[in-house]
């Protein structure tokens, strides 16, 4: 769990808080350094959530997700590029829609150029990223109201934390095909969160 008091999601959690979570997985991270770790947050129960307070969940993998890597180098270089999907940013760090977002009003928390020593390395921000993405949630349920939601770290050069609502379901199109029909372009998702930051 995130806290010690009852808190059903990140957005209740202070910036202190946030960052306390952060050391968490730091601390995960130094004590079995080698692996994958994967961190995600499942909030609600369209998100999967197994508890109803907020809380993180750590897997280590043998290799990094299928994709993952090159992904990251697409989505970086994508999402730098198109400054019509930004939504927030703070020093050294951007929130962004991404280009080829599978989901409505999904967005990407990650530094602004290609950190070579990954998210966990000694000065990266990740903090600040967590932060960054939890203000995007923030926003997201200002604009669509409360939701369910998944967050998660891809680690790596391009390191980066996605956010996820779940504002609909997976049907056979997305499951069976891959193929993702997203209503709300993403364009229009950087705007109107951006609006409600205003």
């Amino acid at each position: 769990m995130h806290v010690p008091r009852h808190a059903r999601s990140l957005v209740e959690l202070s910036d202190d808080e946030l960052r306390l979570v952060v050391s968490a997985w730091r601390a995960r991270r130094a004590a079995l350094p080698d692996g994958y770790l994967y961190v995600f947050v499942n909030e609600g129960a369209g998100a999967g959530a197994s508890l109803q307070h907020s809380h993180s969940q750590l897997a280590w993998l043998p290799a990094p997700p299928p994709g993952v890597v090159a992904a990251g180098r697409e989505q970086a270089a994508a999402g730098r590029s198109r400054r019509d999907l930004l939504v927030a940013s703070e020093t050294g760090i951007e929130l962004a829609c991404p280009p080829t977002g599978w989901a409505p009003y999904q967005l990407v928390s990650a530094p602004d150029t290609a950190s070579g020593g990954g998210a966990f390395a000694a000065g990266a921000p990740l903090e600040s990223a967590f932060r960054l993405a939890v203000r995007g949630l923030r926003l997201v349920h200002s604009v669509v109201g409360a939701c369910a939601a998944n967050i998660w770290l891809h680690d790596g050069p391009h390191w980066r934390l996605e956010l996820v609502p779940r504002l609909g379901v997976l049907a056979g199109l997305e499951l069976g095909a891959g193929v993702y029909v997203n209503p709300v372009a993403p364009e229009e998702a950087a705007r109107a969160l951006r609006c409600a930051g205003a």
